[in-house]
């Protein structure tokens, strides 16, 4: 881990790392394989205190207190 070259002292660092292991439910890999069937996969992202998904946002924080955004 490290300071941003241009830290100004907001107490944030960079890290980086590999991902070693996977474990995935059988429902969303491919049968047979080590392959995630990404029609299956329905990720569930936390974003900024809002909950999305693959689509439209799925929820907010209660913690969230930025305005909705109009639909594009």
């Amino acid at each position: 881990m490290q300071p941003p070259s241009d830290d100004d002292g907001q107490g944030f660092v960079i890290a980086e790392g590999r991902i070693r292991c996977v474990h995935a439910h059988e429902d969303i890999t491919q049968a047979g394989t080590q392959h995630i069937d990404v029609a299956r996969w329905k990720p569930l992202i936390y974003l900024f205190r809002h909950y999305l998904g693959v689509g439209e946002p799925v929820a907010r924080n209660f913690r969230a207190q930025t305005p909705e955004r109009a639909p594009a």
